[in-house]
């Protein structure tokens, strides 16, 4: 047990001690030195030995010092009654490691430490503050590493998975809510007003922290800030690869995404890739791999060497591949498999309800968003053949289009067929959870009543399969 002496006086000094003797007393011996009774509680731990007399007599200080004592904090708000008390303490012993509140520093004292009361009162005002970060000041480096944003309604981070949202050089280790600390796990739903822990790159958490506080419409923030459009030139026409481009062209001007990849694997026919190579400008990249290779090879060598990829864009052909969906699943990326129908002409967004309701939820916020910046209506469809009303799922999917603004029409139904459904409408994107059941091979898919599963057999439509956890 370590002896620490306390020179202690004034506001600061005793909310300071009331702390000390409420929940840091186990460890340490006390000596409270204090001319003040007022400063000390009315009830302290045997670990404390109190002195009541004034600690500017350096013959009355001299007489409680001794060589067991290892640490000393002088608190007190007159200045020069600071110095007489560090002087006092110095002449006995300059091996005393001494911490002085608002104290003069001394160069050539190696064992003093003085704390600047003002900055630390003003970086808890300045946290306060609205849209300001709280930053760990004594924790690791104190240099910004370990950080608390709130999480606002409208955030592009609420209602999503934390396992869905990519996190390279930080990473989300809890978060307060109602209360309480809840540890990070995969499947984590953020909900609006959480308080997340995060920790890394003091630079890489700045930029976090802003796309957290960001408003409404930002997609495909969080999962990243680039899209990616992969194209075989050994697996489709001339004819749907032109489609495939100026689909991600169209989505690109859209979103509010940084940067367009086109990837074209397998080049096949070298005069339409001086024209392709034509669109590599401004924020559009044209990469050509002109080695023989294979999709899923591109896809993990693009994931390591590229940051923020938010969202794949692929054929049908290519996302029919069951190794394909795997990898895709696996990477945990959006993935927007293109249809026979044109973006400019898409209308309506449609969430088919099922009874995977969490799993439902957990894509509401992309549904929204992206909806909202493309300029879509969202539709739900409530497939109910049990005829059980999931009041709670619909009124989730309401919430949140009052948050964004946005009209919502529901369809309820326990006799119409959801597949046929789809199949009459015209002019439809359709966003789907990711699941495990998706990213499986398509054996026995004929007989499968797994509504994602039946969906994706749809070629008409453009598929917005959103990452989920399971």
């Amino acid at each position: 047990m370590r002896k620490i002496l306390l020179v202690l006086d004034g506001i600061v000094a005793k909310d300071f001690l009331e702390t000390l003797t409420k929940k840091y007393y186990g460890k340490n011996q006390y000596i409270v030195v204090t001319p003040s009774s007022t400063i000390v509680p009315p009830k302290i731990p045997e670990t404390f030995e109190v002195h009541l007399f004034d600690p500017t007599s350096a013959r009355k200080l001299g007489a409680i010092l001794s060589k067991e004592i290892t640490d000393a904090f002088v608190v007190m708000e007159d200045s020069s009654e600071r110095q007489i008390v560090y002087e006092s303490i110095r002449k006995f012993s300059a091996r005393i490691r001494l911490t002085v509140l608002d104290g003069e520093r001394h160069l050539e004292d190696k064992n003093l430490y003085c704390l600047a009361q003002a900055p630390l009162v003003t970086s808890r005002l300045v946290e306060r503050l609205p849209n300001v970060p709280v930053v760990a000041r004594n924790i690791g480096l104190g240099e910004g590493e370990v950080m608390q944003a709130s999480v606002p309604f409208g955030s592009s981070f609420a209602y999503r998975t934390i396992g869905s949202i990519q996190q390279k050089n930080w990473k989300i280790v809890a978060l307060y809510r109602g209360g309480r600390m809840i540890l990070a796990k995969y499947s984590l739903v953020i909900q609006p007003n959480d308080s997340l822990l995060i920790v890394g790159e003091p630079s890489v958490l700045s930029e976090v922290y802003r796309r957290i506080k960001e408003d409404i419409g930002q997609f495909p923030a969080p999962f990243g800030n680039n899209i990616f459009l992969y194209c075989d030139m050994t697996k489709e026409s001339l004819g749907a690869i032109k489609k495939q481009i100026g689909e991600a062209l169209w989505l690109h001007d859209k979103l509010k995404n940084n940067r367009l990849y086109i990837r074209l694997i397998n080049p096949c026919d070298f005069e339409a890739l001086e024209e392709f190579k034509a669109l590599d400008q401004g924020a559009v990249n044209v990469n050509i791999e002109y080695r023989l290779t294979t999709l899923t090879s591109v896809l993990k060598e693009d994931f390591e060497h590229y940051g923020g990829i938010g969202l794949i864009l692929l054929s049908d052909r290519l996302f029919s591949t069951a190794l394909h969906r795997r990898v895709l699943y696996e990477l945990g990326v959006p993935v927007m498999k293109l249809g026979e129908e044109n973006f400019s002409q898409i209308q309506e967004t449609v969430v088919v309800l099922t009874d995977k309701l969490e799993e439902s939820e957990k894509i509401s916020s992309v549904v929204f968003d992206l909806s909202s910046q493309i300029g879509n209506d969202v539709w739900l469809y409530d497939f109910d053949p049990d005829s059980s009303f999931r009041g709670e799922s619909l009124e989730h999917y309401d919430n949140i289009a009052r948050i964004f603004n946005k009209k919502l029409e529901i369809i309820t139904s326990s006799t119409q067929n959801p597949i046929l459904w789809l199949k009459k409408r015209e002019n439809v994107l359709q966003i789907l959870p990711y699941n495990k059941g998706v990213a499986k091979a398509r054996l026995f898919w004929f007989f499968s009543t797994d509504i994602e599963r039946l969906c994706f057999q749809l070629k008409k439509h453009h598929q917005l399969f959103v990452p989920v956890a399971v």
